[in-house]
């Protein structure tokens, strides 16, 4: 997160007024792409499982706006439809429309021989890394 907001091509992100929902956005990637896209003037939804970490990563996205540019941030899992609606219609309201979606949420997930996996926790993490993303 640098205080530069191009490529190391040298071109900006050309993001001024878009309006952004980011899932996984309260760490690692996600955040650092938030504060990258609110220093091009976008107006951000960022979206992710907890509450506190959110408004931490609100806080520092603050740091970084441009312009007219907003941040807000939505509590949910990309694993349950019914959240991923909220959190799309939700971002319409606030910011007016959507122009982009930076699915990045992601979860590691249970890890070892096949025969020690937790199937539910298995299943979770394929919900979230592959279904969450449509």
């Amino acid at each position: 997160m640098g205080e530069s907001n191009t490529f190391a091509s040298g071109k900006h992100l050309e993001l001024e007024s878009k309006k952004i929902l980011i899932t996984g956005a309260s760490r690692g990637l996600g955040l650092a792409t938030a504060c990258a896209f609110a220093a091009e003037g976008a107006s951000l939804m960022l979206c992710a499982r907890n509450e506190d970490t959110l408004k931490q990563a609100q806080e520092l996205v603050s740091d970084h706006l441009a312009g007219s540019a907003t941040v807000n941030y939505i509590v949910a899992d990309v694993s349950a439809p019914d959240q991923v609606a909220d959190a799309v219609e939700t971002t319409v309201d606030k910011l007016g429309g959507l122009d982009v979606l930076f699915a990045n949420a992601g979860v590691y997930g249970p890890k070892g021989p096949i025969e020690s996996v937790n199937m539910d926790e298995w299943i979770k993490a394929l919900n979230i890394n592959l279904l969450g993303v449509v």
